[in-house]
């Protein structure tokens, strides 16, 4: 029986790197498979006070929301692509792994 890689996919907010000007906060993806954490920030920021946390997206029917929300499955689709590819390439499934496909580096970087 073939060991079953867990994938989950979280949406979080950063405060501690909430911006001076607006106090606006950092969105990041936590990707973890098999209990192993990699952080990815999806370039966006949100107003604290317009996110839940336990659903992980914006709440609201504005258009600002609607945005996040619908960048952050994007982001989403993006990591499940992520893994799918690594699957198909008979590769070691793990969050730095998709982390490093979706942000386009390459894990084992070739030198001349």
């Amino acid at each position: 029986m073939a060991l079953e890689n867990t994938l989950g996919i979280l949406f979080f907010i950063r405060k501690d790197k909430a911006r001076k000007k607006d106090g606006a906060c950092p969105i990041y993806l936590r990707i973890t498979v098999n209990g192993l954490r990699a952080e990815y920030a999806v370039k966006r920021y949100i107003d604290p006070d317009r996110w839940l946390s336990s659903s992980g997206k914006a709440k609201g029917t504005t258009e600002a929301s609607k945005s996040i929300n619908d960048h952050l499955l994007t982001v989403q689709a993006a990591a499940f692509d992520a893994q799918t590819a690594l699957i198909k390439r008979h590769e070691t499934i793990t969050a730095e792994a998709i982390k490093n496909l979706m942000s386009g580096k390459s894990e084992n970087p070739r030198f001349l």
